[in-house]
């Protein structure tokens, strides 16, 4: 037992993988869980699914991370649909494989909106909620390319550490707040 029973949890990009897994994992600590991809079908299956396996509350949003106004009415949806956030994991699916000289400049941008962007935004919405509450946790999964660049994958290695260097960050800036900050690196 965590001592985080009926705490309301959000996490991004959850419809499979390491964001499904931490659904899963938060939902078995009975949290009221809400959860968001891109696709509207899937995440509604997943979030089924789950609230199935642990009897937990797990609604299921469509919402592309890299889109501000997605960003933005996740965050309403889930206020209005389960309340404020307590715990945010946010996790975004890696921007497409490439080298230097094989990824176009515009993928700059758009991994840029989908990597760094989806957390600063998330944070933006969920920091002033848990400051009021005097609590809260967030989470961002990242990746293992943060501490040793992995080959043709120019677009992650370069975008990853800047989500570092934000987690790293609010940590200084929202430990004093009871608000936890950190990161992972699968």
């Amino acid at each position: 037992d965590l001592g985080i029973s009926r705490k309301i949890a959000l996490v991004t990009a959850a419809s499979r993988g390491l964001g499904r897994g931490c659904a899963e994992q938060l939902a078995a600590e009975k949290c009221r869980v809400a959860i968001c991809s891109r696709n509207d079908a899937e995440i509604k299956q997943a979030a089924e699914e789950i609230s199935a396996n642990t009897g937990a509350d797990v609604l299921g949003f469509a919402a592309d991370m890299s889109s501000a106004d997605d960003v933005s009415r996740l965050l309403e949806d889930v206020r209005q649909s389960l309340g404020d956030p307590d715990i945010l994991v946010a996790n975004a699916g890696g921007p497409p494989p490439g080298t230097f000289a094989s990824t176009p400049l515009e993928e700059y941008e758009k991994a840029f909106n989908l990597t760094l962007m989806s957390a600063v935004r998330l944070c933006y919405a969920a920091v002033p909620i848990m400051r009021r509450a005097g609590e809260g946790s967030i989470l961002a999964i990242t990746s293992l390319s943060v501490k040793q660049p992995l080959d043709n994958l120019m677009l992650s290695n370069s975008l990853r550490l800047s989500v570092i260097g934000l987690v790293k960050s609010l940590s200084n800036d929202l430990g004093s707040d009871g608000i936890r900050v950190n990161a992972i690196c699968p």
